[in-house]
């Protein structure tokens, strides 16, 4: 099982990309749709009210994972989640000593360079059609906003984790450069 139908949000810079999806022979379909401004992360997805998937994915242009979505898939329907933020482990090590203060800034204890373990959103998710209600057409609003909104709706939003070496961010110039080595090894 694969997907075979692709939509893309375009505004910046999406002729060129729009160009090079023409331009090549793929086995796969594109629409392109066009925002007129920008309206956000999640603002931007008022464009899909038309959608003839029950639930689909939504990923931001500069993201790579290593996972296999029918298993998202899977799971978001076994638990019956509204809404699946793929997450991914991250382990940071603070390179200083952290100080814990309490009443009136007394010093309670000094942790030196400890090690932190925390889920971080990918920017992969995956929606039932039903979110769509909650964004307003031609409104700017982003990701974090309306995953908040949804919560206090009372809706199920499922985090689904994954591990830290699965996920590239090609946003980030840093993590663009360990994306491309990682990809000359393939």
């Amino acid at each position: 099982m694969g997907y075979y139908k692709f939509i893309l949000i375009l505004n910046y810079k999406g002729k060129l990309i729009e160009s090079y999806f023409n331009a090549i022979d793929k086995d796969y379909s594109i629409e392109f749709l066009w925002e007129d401004n920008f309206y956000g992360t999640a603002g931007a997805l008022s464009l899909l009210k038309d959608i003839d998937s029950e639930n689909f994915f939504v990923s931001n242009c500069d993201i790579l994972l290593k996972i296999n979505y029918l298993d998202v898939l899977k799971t978001h329907m076994g638990t019956k989640a509204d809404f699946t933020t793929i997450t991914s482990i991250k382990h940071y090590k603070v390179p200083y000593g952290v100080v814990e203060t309490g009443e009136n800034n007394f010093v309670r204890k000094i942790n030196e360079k400890p090690e932190m373990t925390f889920q971080i959103n990918t920017g992969v998710y995956l929606i039932n059609k039903s979110i769509l209600a909650y964004i307003p057409e031609k409104k700017y609003l982003d990701m974090p906003n309306l995953i908040h909104m949804l919560i206090e709706n009372n809706h199920k939003v499922l985090a689904y984790p994954i591990n830290e070496s699965d996920y590239l961010d090609t946003g980030q110039w840093d993590e663009y450069k360990k994306t491309l080595k990682i990809l000359e090894g393939v």
